[in-house]
């Protein structure tokens, strides 16, 4: 007998003498090659306990080892900000039937797949329980660390309700994952505007005349809160492109909310404080941009469109605690000065300032704060809020120093001479326009005072 044909009897009876551990390795172990001048496997390869075996298990197999998955079981769900398991058997069957579809068959599902309204207020009070008085973390995506935990959320949360193709896109992290995020909010921005295109395409209509009908506007009123923080995420990327197609999304959002509300008059669509909070921060981020095309875009959803669907004295706190109170950009805190003045020149309606500010004694010594800051924009911008809340005020001028406090004597100069040249100064009503009843600076307007008449402040 030859020596080849001695090792292979040695290997042979070396196998069959296993132990029985590694004998379980069942599906998974590769069948040793033994025989006359053949050498054994060193190690067979062991696939975990479970898994989908055997090579005809083919790529279906593989569809059915990927699931559409939902928020991960194995989160601790004690730790604040941890996503929790909602998910349904109703969403565990769709994620199953959606992980055996091919991409041509997922193009034909809509983008949105449910009308969960349940699912929404299960994340509004998971939510707002995790910091009910603090600042809420979608207001502070500036952090990186934050930003990256409550983007992983998010995935797991659009994962149960999103296309899979969608759902990939907008979560891409390839190389050109800025394109992707661009293809995806192209196509949803498609999908709600062009009204012909769902019922065509998904055989869903785009509105429907009764609440309990299903229709793409009420799926994505449903699902509303994941989209708002979507975009919020989006606002904090470096590409602008991706920015501005995030605002173009947000605007339309607005106006099929609007829509849908001219369709059912019983019901009101206005935004949660749990909505707002996910998407009003990041805009006012976004005042501070260094580009004026970005600028503008934030300040108009911020004072005409936003102010539709959420009270404008809400409204007008978050500009403060947000903009007017931000130390780290000077042009934020000009920009929120700017906005609230629009908002109390323009959203009054001829009720005051108690239709924009509730608060005016708490709202004014925060803008007073301002008038002493480094900039010189925010300085005046900071002067020309002053002067618009006194023009709306009861009082006057002397109600706007009562609220204003102690000031230094060089801030009390300077606000001092800014009233003069306004209607307040004038002696005019509160609430009158300056461009219509002034003629000329020498004219006696109003109670009987000169155009050069000062309002002096009350000495502390």
């Amino acid at each position: 007998m030859t020596a080849s044909e001695l090792l292979g009897r040695a290997t042979i009876g070396s196998a069959r003498t296993s132990s029985p551990m590694s004998s379980a390795a069942g599906i998974g172990a590769a069948p040793a090659a033994s025989g006359p001048g053949m050498l054994r496997r060193p190690m067979a390869v062991r696939r975990p306990a479970g898994a989908i075996g055997g090579a005809g298990a083919g790529l279906s197999g593989m569809r059915q080892a990927r699931p559409v998955r939902g928020p991960s079981s194995s989160t601790d769900s004690s730790r604040p900000g941890s996503s929790m398991r909602t998910t349904t058997p109703a969403a565990q069957s769709m994620a199953g039937q959606l992980a055996r579809m091919s991409a041509e068959e997922l193009e034909n599902i809509p983008p949105i797949l449910d009308c969960d309204f349940r699912a929404k207020e299960q994340r509004a009070r998971r939510d707002m329980a995790v910091n009910p008085h603090g600042t809420p973390k979608w207001a502070m995506l500036s952090d990186s660390r934050i930003r990256a935990d409550l983007e992983g959320q998010l995935r797991e949360q659009m994962a149960l309700h999103f296309n899979p193709l969608i759902h990939k896109l907008l979560f891409s992290n390839g190389h050109y994952r800025d394109r992707d995020f661009l293809g995806g909010l192209t196509t949803m921005e498609e999908v709600i505007t062009i009204t012909s295109l769902s019922q065509q395409r998904f055989g869903l209509p785009l509105h429907s005349e009764s609440p309990d009908e299903d229709s793409l506007a009420n799926r994505c009123i449903a699902n509303i809160d994941l989209l708002l923080k979507y975009v919020s995420l989006r606002m904090h990327d470096g590409s602008t492109h991706t920015m501005l197609k995030s605002f173009d999304l947000l605007e339309h959002l607005i106006r099929i909310i609007e829509e849908a509300q001219r369709h059912d008059h019983q019901q009101s669509f206005s935004w949660s404080d749990y909505e707002v909070q996910a998407v009003v921060p990041a805009l006012i981020c976004r005042l501070g941009d260094a580009k004026e095309a970005v600028r503008a875009r934030s300040r108009r959803l911020l004072t005409q469109l936003i102010t539709h669907l959420y009270p404008t004295t809400k409204l007008f706190i978050m500009l403060l605690e947000h903009g007017v109170q931000n130390r780290s950009n000077s042009r934020i805190r000009q920009e929120a000065l700017d906005s609230l003045c629009f908002l109390i020149r323009e959203r009054t309606a001829g009720l005051g300032l108690n239709a924009v500010c509730s608060h005016p004694d708490r709202a004014i010594p925060l803008i007073v704060k301002c008038i002493a800051d480094r900039d010189s924009n925010v300085r005046a911008a900071a002067l020309n809020a002053m002067v618009a809340m006194g023009e709306q005020l009861p009082g006057g001028a002397e109600e706007l120093w009562r609220y204003s406090g102690k000031m230094d004597p060089k801030e009390r100069v300077m606000l001092e001479e800014k009233l003069k040249r306004s209607s307040i100064g004038l002696g005019l009503a509160p609430g009158s326009s300056f461009e219509t009843a002034v003629q000329r600076p020498g004219s006696r307007i109003g109670m009987g005072q000169s155009a050069g008449a000062r309002v002096r402040a009350p000495q502390y």
